[in-house]
């Protein structure tokens, strides 16, 4: 069963210095003793802990550890426990030493980490636990690093990781039904060497490959102090669950094919946790994912207790942080004290993000309250404030031929959507299509939700007609003055109405008369 976690500092570094500027490592303590007593914080009770297999080792395993952040890295996380595919002890160091040791003994089975990198595993590192949540969801903060960055960015040689979660409600194609959470923020990609990097690398197959999720890459190839080449910002992993059932997460890493090159993943001390109160945004055209746009809509943050009894009085404290300004960029100023009263579960809190220039910008809650043990606890969860592209109607200058018809139908971009759309003609429709018998201009004006508007000219020209064919239907030799034949003119592709001929030495005529030369021309063969 879980236990009290105390002594933590004691426990990561072994009575070490904790005003030393490096990584900290401590590879002394079980398993068991990794997550009772670091990673497991509030309201979650632990059991049937498991490594590579094992029920409960009572010694330290190769590949696992925990440690405490130096004031000079930038992993991010205060402290909390490694899961490696080479030795823990060698992470704290330059990144230009190359780590590339095997473990011993080598743990090469865990069908889940073979079915995500699709060839054999190597060192692999799995840790696995039971738990029970005091309530409808369960988080913890996470870094995957590896020395495979930056050189095999978009290649076959991607280290396998996952955090692979089964139980009641959860169905997935991962052993037990489970689902893996070790996912992009806001979508279903799982993390991995090449679905999060800044697209650097040396790899002759595709030396030209792209960044991908590069706002979740720390590029390390300089540090001092974290081995590893590169790793991701703090990433959250999270999941709904059901209160007081019983769930299994599984926590692996290994190599992929070789055993160099090694990985490892950095878990936050006491953050995994059913937090009592989460915050979340209400869906809506200027929300994306955890990203709120600027705009003139009204948005809403609901604050939801997430406790499976809700009969009693529970108070939350609010505070506020990042780089956005409370009252200034989110108005009105979000409450600092929020009472939920017995059976209220959700309490909304409306506010706008007021449209300005000054670029994206950061927005952290930290919730803190009594958890289910009595014990104080402080969640904090990050959002971003960002601004929408503009809106653009991009116009055009179509040219056709005289009695064609063009269809014209912008691409219209950025603003808030729900465009309207007024053109010169009185349509109000996207697109329109017009057949002009002289160059014409016609005009657009489009506003979007927040009454934004462009407007776009788009002038229509025709192109010029070819010139015309005519002859005399008639004798061969005619006489002019006297003798007569059909005029002919054979009318151009695209020309409409009667054609009228003028010749120059005087008279005229319409296609298809009966005509008498006048004086001066003569056609013959």
């Amino acid at each position: 069963m879980k236990k009290l976690r105390i002594g933590i500092a004691t426990l990561l570094v072994g009575g070490a210095n904790l005003a030393q500027a490096q990584l900290q490592v401590n590879t002394t303590l079980t398993p068991s003793q990794l997550v009772e007593d670091v990673l497991v914080g509030s309201c979650v009770e632990v059991f049937n802990i498991r490594f590579n297999g094992v029920a409960a080792p009572t010694t330290a395993r190769p590949g696992t550890g925990s440690f405490t952040n130096g004031a000079l890295t930038n992993l991010g996380l205060g402290s909390g426990i490694i899961l490696s595919t080479g030795p823990v002890n060698q992470i704290a160091g330059p990144a230009s030493n190359f780590q590339s040791q095997a473990l011993t003994p080598n743990f090469t089975t865990d069908p889940d980490l073979q079915a995500i990198t699709g060839i054999g595993i190597n060192n692999a590192a799995v840790l696995e636990f039971d738990f029970i949540p005091n309530g409808d969801s369960i988080s913890f903060r996470y870094v995957f690093g590896s020395e495979e960055y930056p050189e095999f960015v978009c290649s076959q040689f991607n280290d396998a990781f996952g955090f692979f979660l089964s139980g009641p409600g959860i169905n997935g194609p991962f052993t037990n039904n489970a689902i893996n959470i070790a996912r992009v923020p806001d979508t279903t990609t799982p993390v991995s060497i090449n679905t999060v990097n800044n697209g650097l690398n040396n790899n002759p197959i595709d030396p030209t490959c792209p960044a991908v999720n590069s706002q979740y890459y720390v590029n390390n190839t300089s540090g001092s102090s974290i081995v590893y080449d590169g790793f991701t910002a703090v990433l959250t992993a999270r999941a709904a669950v059901q209160c007081n059932q019983v769930y299994r997460i599984k926590l692996a890493i290994a190599d992929a094919s070789d055993q160099i090159y090694d990985s490892g993943v950095f878990l936050e001390a006491g953050s995994f946790s059913s937090v009592p109160f989460v915050p979340q945004l209400t869906p809506g055209p200027a929300i994306v994912g955890n990203t709120i746009l600027e705009s003139c809509l009204e948005l809403a943050m609901d604050i939801q207790r997430t406790s499976c009894d809700l009969s009693t009085t529970e108070t939350v404290t609010l505070s506020y942080g990042g780089t956005a300004e409370m009252g200034v960029d989110i108005t009105p100023a979000f409450p600092t004290v929020l009472e939920f009263g017995p059976g209220q579960e959700i309490i909304s809190i409306p506010f706008f993000a007021t449209v300005d220039p000054d670029g994206p910008e950061t927005f952290t809650i930290s919730l803190s309250t009594i958890d289910c043990n009595g014990n104080p606890t402080t969640a904090t969860f990050e959002f971003t404030i960002d601004e929408l592209p503009p809106l653009a109607v991009p116009g055009s200058s179509p040219s056709i031929d005289c009695g064609a018809s063009v269809t014209l139908e912008p691409a219209v971009t950025g603003g808030f959507g729900q465009y309207q759309y007024a053109w010169s003609t009185g349509a109000t429709t996207p697109s329109i299509t017009v057949s002009p018998n002289t160059p014409t201009t016609y005009t657009l004006t489009v506003t979007d939700l927040c009454d934004v508007s462009v407007t776009t000219s788009y002038p229509v020209s025709l192109n010029p007609p070819p010139p015309l064919n005519m002859n005399i239907l008639g004798p061969s030799d005619l006489v002019e003055g006297c003798d007569s034949g059909r005029l002919n003119v054979l009318r151009p592709q695209g020309t409409t109405g009667e054609i009228n001929v003028v010749f120059t030495t005087g008279g005229s005529a319409t296609s298809g008369d009966d005509y008498v030369l006048p004086p001066g021309v003569t056609i013959g063969e």
